[in-house]
């Protein structure tokens, strides 16, 4: 799933692309950029940065290269597809939308599957004598992990139940700071 940003316009990802402002270049590849007016067969450009916070993702639009022209062929400006909160269906409720993913359309070919766990809480060290209690993950509006079962295996990196243990493993081990009890 790809990062989008829809509240965002004129977001464009550059895989490569030269820049120049007179007689200076530069590569610009692997980016965002923030497309502004056009000039000189480009357009100019600022950088878009995004960082990856737990609950959403923060933006920065930066001038690190001003006056710099973005040669225009490397420029789509394409309206945003299949964009949506999470990289989750539709009909699942937030009280607030941290981040937006581009889904491949298979995705809805699949069903959600989730993981429910009973285990024994032993405490952060693993001391206690041990609390059944519940761990969850996946599912339809899981917002961290949507593994899928049943969809096409067009070359695609769909979860697996290996996968789908995994992070459920990890789930529970940052529940609990330090290593999973034995």
């Amino acid at each position: 799933m790809g990062k989008c940003f829809p509240n965002h316009d004129r977001v464009e990802y550059i895989s490569g692309a030269v820049a120049r402002r007179g007689s200076d270049f530069a590569l610009i590849a692997n980016t965002r950029i923030h497309v502004d007016e056009a000039k000189d067969g480009g357009y100019l450009f600022r950088q878009f940065l995004v960082d990856e916070e737990p609950e959403r993702d923060v933006v920065r639009i930066v001038d690190d290269y001003p006056g710099f022209v973005v040669d225009g062929r490397k420029v789509q400006l394409r309206p945003i597809s299949r964009c949506v909160p999470y990289g989750i269906p539709p009909g699942c409720k937030f009280s607030e939308i941290g981040r937006y993913r581009r889904v491949p359309p298979w995705l809805q070919d699949g069903r959600p599957v989730a993981l429910t766990c009973r285990i024994k809480d032993r405490g952060a060290q693993c001391r206690e004598p041990g609390t059944p209690a519940t761990a969850e993950a996946g599912g339809v509006c899981d917002t961290q992990m949507r593994p899928v079962a049943g969809g096409p295996l067009r070359g695609t990196s769909g979860f697996g139940a290996g996968h789908l243990l995994r992070s459920h493993q990890q789930t529970v081990s940052r529940a609990r700071p330090g290593r999973p009890c034995r």
